[in-house]
């Protein structure tokens, strides 16, 4: 491929570190409402967070309380059914 292994994680974990950044302590992407924006990042990070496979992009995601806040969020809201008690 173009990139390495490590570069690929490298670009993973700035990708991260940028949305969470991004987010900051807004609940929503673009503030107090889920816009249409939310439903990409929100498959992203909850694709990241999944426990399926550990990669440094999901230890930077869980390193960032605000990314594990919007998942559960976001899972509360659209998908009550399978989030977390």
């Amino acid at each position: 491929g173009r990139h390495s292994p490590v570069e690929v994680d490298a670009l993973g974990v700035r990708d991260i570190e940028a949305l969470a950044t991004l987010i900051g302590d807004k609940p929503y992407l673009f503030g107090d409402a889920p816009c249409g924006a939310d439903a990409t990042v929100f498959a992203f990070v909850a694709s990241v967070l999944s426990p399926m496979s550990e990669s440094a992009v999901r230890s930077a995601a869980l390193a960032n309380a605000n990314l594990v806040a919007y998942r559960d969020r976001m899972m509360q809201a659209y998908f009550p059914e399978n989030a977390a008690a």
